[in-house]
């Protein structure tokens, strides 16, 4: 399809209309004259570029000032070596300005006459502004883009063991770490093939002979830095003591609950969703 940029392209070079086209060149050419410091790849920032490039952008030559803007990104005020000693606004850029030592007072923002035909004043706790200057890159401060947060993905084996039809096994987490001292079912990294890690745990103890096992589906749950996708099993066993699953699990604690007792117990959201998952009559695949 036709995007805004190919959209403003075709309309101002082909027809000679006035608009202004906005792609990253553009967007960090006028995020330095104007100190435009908020985040480049958010809307806020490309809404604002994108005003700014319609009113400046000639009434008359509109296709060869998008041109020209365009190649005055890629040329001269490029991403990492920008140079501002050829620069044909070096004039009128406040980042420029503010590297020479001119304007660097507190937060630094666009200024209302700069560019006389364009007025966006700063105001209090405005959204634009650059928090922080960092002289060791000059120019390079603008534009700023946040960093895309990497989430690490982590497959688990999830273990809901249960006798009596109401009792079910929870073992606490370490005291350190992601979720420390919380309670959950038996849970298993998937360091190889999930079905031999699922009979691996089913032979390490005599409560899970004649055992029924029933695959529930899968659930993703999300933290900041992390996705774990939980694989979880309903396993109907038969009863063992508190000591015999320690020795399942060395120095970890561990105990039989009710529904009460795991509600009341400090599990985290992502066990909840394991156990309510536990509780349908028929077997879901892919559930989130």
């Amino acid at each position: 399809g036709i995007g805004p940029y190919t959209a403003a392209a075709i309309a101002s070079i082909v027809f000679g209309e006035r608009v202004g086209v906005v792609d990253g060149n553009v967007l960090r050419v006028l995020s330095r004259v104007r100190a435009i410091g908020a985040d480049i790849s958010s809307s806020r920032v490309r809404g604002v570029v994108q005003e700014l490039v319609d009113v400046l952008v000639d009434p008359d030559t509109p296709g060869d000032f998008n041109q020209a803007i365009m190649e005055l990104g890629a040329l001269v005020c490029t991403p990492s070596t920008p140079d501002c000693g050829k620069c044909p606004v070096q004039n009128v850029c406040v980042a420029y300005r503010v590297d020479k030592g001119r304007d660097n007072q507190g937060k630094l923002c666009h200024e209302e006459k700069i560019i006389s035909s364009i007025d966006i004043p700063c105001i209090e706790n405005c959204d634009l502004c650059l928090e922080k200057w960092d002289d060791g890159i000059g120019v390079v401060n603008f534009p700023r883009k946040e960093k895309r947060v990497v989430v690490k993905e982590e497959c688990f084996v999830v273990c809901v063991c249960e006798f009596d039809g109401s009792m079910y096994c929870l073992v606490k987490r370490p005291p350190e770490g992601l979720l420390a001292s919380f309670w959950e079912f038996p849970t298993l990294p998937v360091t190889h093939n999930e079905e031999e890690i699922l009979n691996e745990f089913l032979e390490s103890s005599p409560m899970f002979i004649d055992c029924v096992t029933q695959f529930k589906g899968r659930i993703t749950h999300s933290f900041t830095h992390l996705s774990h996708t939980y694989s979880v099993y309903h396993i109907k066993c038969k009863p063992s003591s508190e000591s015999s699953l320690q020795s399942m699990f060395p120095g970890r604690e561990c105990k039989w609950v009710g529904s009460d007792g795991f509600y009341a117990s400090a599990v985290s959201t992502g066990m909840k969703k394991v156990f309510k998952l536990t509780q349908t009559e028929e077997t879901n695949r892919g559930k989130k």
